[in-house]
């Protein structure tokens, strides 16, 4: 049964309340800079916050989520400004150009995309589709990670070179407050105590240091509904439908990876095709009110998090005090100095990279730490969409070939005990050959299943595992299982009570009907 309170507030009531402010500090910056990433206007991306936090405050698949525009939704945006141009017969351009309506022109065309994007990810969640991000193995999302960290990292670097002494002083400072009040965040969000002190001293010393308002000015009005006027000819759908799908491809990757990574954090199944059909309906939205689409923000959902903000009002309340902010607030919002955004994003980095999981490393065979390495490297020196396709060719390529080779080795020893040795993937697609390997008639009393070299795929697995451990119980056998995920364990039924837990156990996700 659903706890209504949980999922409202989680454990804090307070810092569900407190974390929101923080974000929207961080948020309208970042926002406004994927905006000009994508060729949009600057207030666009802002309004993409504003939609999804609101959608998927209410459907989401896991509370705390923040969502908003990203760096690689806006690149493949700006990619397809381009091609829409490219496209444009020189006497209607020349047109556009003369009327100063060829922004507008694209941007109409941005629109469509983006409710085509949405409509994908919605059936991806229809159909259930959405589970199998869990087959990704934990050291690609390591390396992804770890790539994207190193990235942020190094934006913030570029952007404070030549900057004055004063905005590196009030740097410094940020990072050393977030650092040293880190042990009073469970009483108050140490992103909130850094905000409020150095914003404080750059207002009351009027220090000469750039803020939000030099780079947006946000009294403006708020969205509303229209739909976009967009020829649909053969052609326009040729070139808007393949961007369309990359989008939503590239931003369901990029949400249900955060997700795999949050539920580490709170040890709480996230709802994966729930969270599709959330990002769908939020990004068809954006598409109706004239915002571009977004998906699960990396960055600020950690920053959420770790403020103990995991529950559904932290999200809610960002996109409703972003809509108080444009309209009431905009001119306190303009005196926040930039240095103190960047700090908090620059130590927000610093917590993404997966120090915790370097221990695993030792455990991952040759090929598994050469492909962790190489999916860093991609998303360090290539654009964040090519990395993620990288990684999902790769994931397909190892388990078609992981599913051919699935064998069984029987050990019959002096005390009558048999163990079954698995290798590969056990998935729907090959459920009648993991049973057809096991003689439960025939088996004596001691049986162990070891899957130290294999891996449990998905629900039908499981439940075929489930099947297994109920004919041995009726049989009445000793059964032993081991060497399964923790992830794979906390989902069994039957078969839980009969698993093994070992401190070199793989770390894997399930694909489960979520």
């Amino acid at each position: 049964m659903i706890n209504i309170k949980e999922t409202l507030i989680g454990s804090s009531f307070k810092n569900n309340i407190l974390s929101p402010i923080v974000l929207c500090f961080v948020l309208i910056p970042e926002a406004v800079l994927f905006s000009i990433i994508a060729g949009v206007s600057p207030l666009i991306g802002i309004y993409t916050v504003i939609i999804l936090s609101l959608i998927t405050a209410i459907l989401g698949g896991k509370a705390g989520l923040i969502s908003g525009p990203s760096a690689a939704i806006a690149i493949i945006i700006a990619a397809l400004s381009y091609k829409i141009k490219e496209s444009i017969p020189d006497p209607f351009l020349y047109k556009l150009l003369h009327n100063q309506e060829l922004s507008t022109y694209i941007f109409q065309h941005i629109l469509v995309a983006t409710i085509f994007a949405g409509l994908f990810q919605l059936l991806i969640g229809i159909f259930k589709l959405g589970k199998y991000i869990r087959l990704v193995p934990q050291y690609m999302i390591f390396g992804f990670v770890n790539g994207l960290a190193i990235l942020i990292i190094t934006t913030q670097l570029y952007l404070l070179k030549g900057e004055s002494y004063t905005f590196y002083a009030l740097f410094a400072g940020t990072i050393f407050i977030l650092y040293y009040f880190s042990k009073y965040s469970k009483y108050i969000p140490v992103t909130l105590i850094a905000l409020v002190i150095i914003s404080s001293i750059s207002y009351f010393f009027n220090l000469d240091t750039k803020k939000v308002g030099d780079i947006v000015n946000l009294s403006v009005a708020l969205p509303h509904f229209y739909v976009p006027t967009v020829h649909l000819s053969k052609e326009t759908l040729l070139i808007i439908v393949p961007y369309s799908l990359l989008i939503a491809v590239v931003g369901l990757l990029q949400s249900l990876i955060t997700l795999c990574m949050l539920d580490e954090m709170s040890q709480k199944r996230s709802r994966d095709n729930q969270e599709c059909i959330a990002q769908g309906a939020g990004n068809m939205a954006c598409g109706f009110f004239g915002a571009m689409a977004g998906s699960v923000m990396l960055s600020q959902s950690m920053i959420n998090f770790k403020n103990g903000a995991q529950g559904r009002l932290s999200t809610l309340l960002v996109s409703l005090i972003l809509i108080s902010f444009i309209l009431y607030f905009s001119a306190y919002v303009m005196y926040v100095p930039l240095a103190v955004l960047l700090g908090i994003l620059f130590m927000v980095a610093l917590n993404i990279l997966q120090w915790q999981n370097m221990h695993r490393i030792k455990y991952m065979s040759k090929l598994e730490k050469f492909l962790l390495i190489a999916i860093t490297l991609i998303t360090i020196l290539t654009e964040l969409h090519i990395a993620f396709l990288v990684c999902t060719f790769t994931v397909f390529i190892f388990y078609t070939m992981r599913n051919l080779h699935i064998s069984v080795k029987e050990d019959l020893k002096e005390y009558r005990i048999k163990t079954y040795e698995f290798k590969g993937a056990i998935c729907f697609n090959n459920i009648d050959e993991f049973k057809s390997l096991l003689c439960i008639e025939n088996d004596p009393t001691y049986v162990i299943l070891d899957f130290k070299n294999a891996r449990i795929v998905d629900q039908e697995a499981l439940d075929a595992l489930d099947q297994i451990a109920l004919e041995y119980k009726k049989k009445k056998a000793q059964l032993r299982i081991r060497y399964l995920s923790p992830d794979c364990k906390q989902n069994l039924t039957t078969a839980k009570a009969y698993c093994e837990y070992n401190e070199d156990e793989p770390q894997y996700k399930v694909a489960l009907d979520l």
